[in-house]
Formats: C-alpha cells, sequence, structure tokens
C-alpha cells in the first residue's frame, strides 16, 4: 500500500532533471522573404561573426552585401575558450533545422556556475554565451521543485515554461522573436541560397508535365483509333 501512494506521488509530480529537453517552438520563417534574410544576415555580421564563420558563403552577393566577407570572419583566431572552436555556421540549418535555432536563441539563461555566466536549455552546459541577452534580456530558470507535470502523456514542456524573464532587454518580446527569426531565415538561406529559385522552377516545371501528359494522352488516343 505504501509503495502504490509514493508511485502515485511520483506520477502526480514529476520534476524535470537538467538534462531533460524542451519542445522544439516552430519558426514561421519564409525563404521568399529577401528583406527577412538581409535583416538577418546583417545581424549575423555584427554579432554571431564575432566567433562563427560562414565560408561557405564568401562568394555570396547577398551576404557580401551585409558585410560576411571572408576578411572579417575570425578565421585566424587562434585561443578559444576551454579550447572549442566554435563551428561554421553555413549548413547548421540542414544539420539541425529551422525550429531548433529559433528555439536555442530564446532558450538561454543566467547561470553563474558556467564559465560564461549563462546556460541553454536545449543544449545544456553550452559555451556559447548569451549573446542575444542584450536584446532579449536576462532570463533565469525557475527552480525545479516549481516545474511539475504529469507523466502522462509524455509532456515536454516549452523554454518559458521553464525559464522567466528578469531583467528586459533593448527589444520588446514581439521585436525579439522577429529578429530571431530573421536570422533563422538567413541561417536556413545560407544552407541553401538557391532553395526559392528551385521551388519557383519546379512549378513551371510541374505545369510543363501537366501540359505535356494531356498532348501525350490525345496523341496516344488518335494512334489507338488508327490501329483499331
Amino acid at each position: 500500500m505504501k509503495f502504490l501512494c509514493v508511485l502515485a506521488v511520483l506520477v502526480c509530480c514529476t520534476i524535470f532533471a537538467d538534462d531533460a529537453s524542451i519542445q522544439l517552438e516552430h519558426a514561421n520563417i519564409n525563404i521568399n522573404d529577401k528583406a527577412s534574410i538581409l535583416r538577418g544576415a546583417k545581424m549575423f555580421a555584427t554579432t554571431c561573426m564575432t566567433c562563427h564563420t560562414a565560408q561557405y558563403l564568401k562568394y555570396n552577393k547577398l551576404a557580401q552585401s551585409a558585410g560576411i566577407t571572408v576578411d572579417k570572419m575570425p578565421l585566424n583566431q587562434k585561443e578559444w575558450l576551454m579550447n572549442i572552436v566554435p563551428p561554421d555556421l553555413s549548413l547548421e540549418a540542414r544539420v539541425r533545422g529551422a525550429n531548433w535555432i529559433y528555439t536555442y536563441l530564446h532558450s538561454f539563461y543566467k547561470d553563474p556556475s558556467r564559465p560564461t555566466g549563462f546556460n541553454n536549455l536545449l543544449v545544456p552546459n553550452t559555451m556559447m554565451t548569451d549573446i542575444v541577452a542584450g536584446m532579449q534580456g536576462i532570463q533565469e530558470r525557475t527552480p525545479d521543485r516549481d516545474i511539475a507535470t504529469p507523466i502522462f502523456g509524455n509532456h515536454i514542456p516549452h523554454y518559458y515554461q521553464v525559464l522567466t524573464l528578469v531583467q528586459s532587454g533593448s527589444q520588446s518580446p514581439e521585436a525579439f522573436d522577429q529578429t530571431t527569426l530573421d536570422l533563422t531565415n538567413f541561417l536556413v538561406y545560407a544552407s541553401d541560397p538557391h532553395a526559392s529559385m528551385r521551388q519557383s522552377i519546379g512549378i513551371y516545371v510541374l505545369l510543363f508535365l501537366a501540359l505535356f501528359f494531356v498532348i501525350v494522352y490525345a496523341l496516344k488516343k488518335i494512334v489507338w483509333k488508327k490501329i483499331r
């Protein structure tokens, strides 16, 4: 009987561990929105390129117009925190996906135990500092005892259910969401700059195939009519 009571308590109040995952938020990006991509490229050039590179874009005109050039990338940087070299982000969106990047940018929180002073829910113990803190503000993690959810349904929390904004940044939450969408949109573009062109060409190809099918079917009817 005691065992059943203990089990009931555990089922009704499950506490998230530090390495528990969070739900990926939907990044409502538009790869045809060139203005959004350009804004994201400019943010990458002024913020992300302090540590990260995007070498596959060195001949891309849009990237160059935003200030993303090889001579400005930290290619010759020799010393990094904990000797961990930040990865090139040219293909990050292909590896992680847009939703992952968007969620990651929202999931930083203050953690004095980390060398950078920050941690991340999606990538626990990340060595990346909170580069968006100035815009988003400072978030703190809610104590584990206050983060409870039923086991049934395998519910995974959203980042905003675990983190609390304790200090506002230079942008409102709505503006920050748009900023991170722009950056995510750019990284998706960077991973496949010709995706939009392929999609537009694909429409014409499908229209051609549909018209070609009608013509071939009509020819088939004429030919078989003569054979009979």
